[in-house]
This record gives C-alpha cells, structure tokens and sequence, in this order.
C-alpha cells in the first residue's frame, strides 16, 4: 500500500529546518518544509488533519503557547456534527 498525504514541517529555523531536510531524504515528495513562526501557520483554514509538536510548547512563554494552539485549532480540519 502507498502511503498517501503530505506531511508539512513547520521551523522558525533555518538551520532546523537543514537538519530535517537532510533526515527525510527518502520521503522528500511528500513532505514540506516551511519556516514560519507558529503563530501564524501560513496554511488555510481547516486545511490540516493532525498536528504534532515535539519539545516545542514547554519552550513558549504562556501566551505564546495559547496563540500557536489557537492557530493548530484554526489549521485543523474537523468535521461538522
């Protein structure tokens, strides 16, 4: 079975950003890598099904941390009902 889907990767670093592109070289079509801050997911509404983030809340004054849940919640895609 192929697997299907885009996985998006979202850095405020350039050079994190390098380090995951040079990890994910046998899947490189289906994923992109974006530098951004968080904050302001540069994707559509309800444009995503899942969000993952490693190491990266605990880092995030509170307010912060509220804005970047508050636009995953906006990214996410979910159904009505």
């Amino acid at each position: 079975m192929q697997a299907r889907g885009l996985v998006i990767g979202l850095d405020l670093s350039f050079k994190m950003l390098k380090k995951a592109k040079d990890r994910i070289a046998a899947a490189q079509e289906r994923c992109l890598l974006v530098e951004s801050d968080a904050g302001l997911i540069p994707l559509p509404s309800s444009s995503i099904d899942a969000a993952y983030c490693a190491f990266t809340l605990e880092l995030f004054s509170h307010q912060d941390m509220v804005t970047t849940l508050n636009e995953i919640r906006r990214a996410w895609y979910q159904k009505e009902g």
